[in-house]
C-alpha cells in the first residue's frame, strides 16, 4: 500500500518555510507567506523552485495542453519536474 507524502513548494528567492528570509518577489511569483496553522512537522520535505522555471510551466501548459494554470500550479509543476523527472 503506497504511503502519501506531503511536500511544501516555495520560491528559492523567498524560502521562509525552510528557514530563509522573506523577500518581495516581482513578476507574478508568490513567496514568503504561509498560514500560521501550517504544521511543518508533518511535511516530508520542502522543495524550492527558481523563478524562471516556475513561470515556464504556464507557457508550457497552455502550449502543450491548452490549460491555463495559476501561480500555485506553476510552482507544483516545476517542483514535480525538478524531483521526479531526473
Amino acid at each position: 500500500m503506497p504511503k502519501t507524502k506531503v511536500f511544501a513548494v516555495e520560491p528559492s528567492l523567498s524560502p521562509v518555510i525552510s528557514g530563509g528570509s522573506r523577500v518581495l518577489i516581482l513578476y507574478r511569483v508568490l513567496g514568503g507567506i504561509y498560514p500560521p496553522i501550517l504544521n511543518t512537522g508533518i511535511l516530508d520535505g520542502i522543495i524550492t523552485v527558481e523563478k524562471m522555471k516556475h513561470m515556464s510551466y504556464t507557457r508550457r501548459m497552455v502550449k502543450e495542453e491548452g490549460i491555463f494554470v495559476g501561480i500555485s500550479t506553476q510552482g507544483i509543476l516545476a517542483a514535480i519536474a525538478k524531483n521526479c523527472l531526473k
